[in-house]
């Protein structure tokens, strides 16, 4: 039998991209905010939308995600450029959804772009899980994010 950690590494590596980010009290609206949903870096806009980070816009596009317990979503994608906000977040998981409460908080996201439309991610919250997944992907979340590009090998 396959575990999650393996899944999502070779998830990662057919794609060969993906986002790692600690999942924060803010993204699972622990903080009082109005928003709601995992954030994105906007530096690393390119790996998961076609979406541009433009000034005075909010835009929103559909994706499909496929979680690591099997649950798919029909989520958004959401540029929020107006007024004093500029970020990107993934909203719209549906009632009930696992990964959204603070239980999660400090959980490791792992966010797979397939296509612009359809994701894979998987969340851990184990220690051990969130080292093993970093060291396989040979990349460490320093601060809040991480990207993972597989490099070509032109041996």
């Amino acid at each position: 039998m396959i575990n999650t950690i393996d899944l999502a590494v070779e998830d990662a590596m057919k794609a060969g991209k993906a986002l790692l980010k600690f999942i924060s009290r803010k993204d699972v609206g622990e903080t009082g905010n109005h928003q709601h949903g995992y954030y994105l870096p906007k530096h690393s806009w390119r790996i998961f939308t076609d979406i541009p980070p433009e000034k005075g816009t909010t835009c929103t596009k559909d994706v499909r995600i496929t979680w690591g317990n099997g649950q798919q979503t029909e989520s958004s994608l959401k540029w929020y450029g107006t007024g004093t906000r500029s970020e990107y977040r993934l909203t719209k998981f549906g009632r009930g959804f696992a990964y959204i409460d603070r239980d999660h908080v400090g959980g490791l996201l792992v966010v797979i772009p397939h296509d612009f439309s359809h994701f894979s991610a998987y969340v851990f919250n184990q220690e051990g899980d969130i080292e093993d997944v970093q060291a396989f992907l040979g990349t460490e979340v320093v601060g809040k994010f991480a990207v993972f590009e597989k490099r070509c090998d032109l041996r």
